[in-house]
């Protein structure tokens, strides 16, 4: 099977031994940018510029559920090797990890030259350089940078990130 996104919004599931057209897939409000099975090619995940992943059962066609979080176009979605975690890419300059299992977001990776940091939904996060000392989370959307030992010591868990990556 393969599947392609377009600018149509619709994603096309196609039997590659006939060139036949098995599923046309409907949920997406803008470009489908990325496609993806998951290793057992029950779900295929769909990224789109209206900023949500879809996950898809490929045998019904039936949308699964719709994961949100980034606030720019996703560029590229890819399953885990266990089936378990999606990652998604966006314009938004986020990676961000989700759960396939519940739709939820485990955490998110934000890069700027050398400086690097990884955050939870709820704020806490392990860094390196500018974001690893000035980083804090407002609304799970923006993220600013400021100088404050009380944010830094609240907010920066490495040993809590390591365990939700790991766990």
């Amino acid at each position: 099977m393969l599947a392609s996104g377009s600018d149509d919004e619709i994603i096309c599931l196609w039997e590659t031994k006939t060139d036949r057209l098995i599923q046309r897939l409907e949920g997406h409000t803008n470009w489908v940018r990325s496609v993806a099975f998951s290793p057992d090619g029950n779900i295929l995940a769909s990224g789109s510029d209206d900023r949500t992943i879809c996950l898809w059962e490929t045998k019904t066609g039936r949308l699964i559920q719709r994961l949100e979080g980034h606030t720019g176009w996703v560029w590229s979605v890819v399953i885990s090797p266990d089936g378990r975690i999606l990652i998604s890419g966006s314009d938004d300059g986020t990676i961000r990890f989700f759960r396939i299992s519940d739709g939820k977001e485990i955490i998110a990776f934000a890069a700027r030259d050398k400086d690097w940091v990884s955050f939870t939904p709820e704020g806490y996060y392990i860094g390196e350089g500018n974001f690893g000392r000035f980083f804090s989370l407002v609304d799970k959307i923006v993220f600013y940078f400021v100088d404050d030992p009380i944010v830094s010591e609240e907010f920066n868990k490495p040993e809590l990130v390591c365990n939700l990556l790991t766990g």
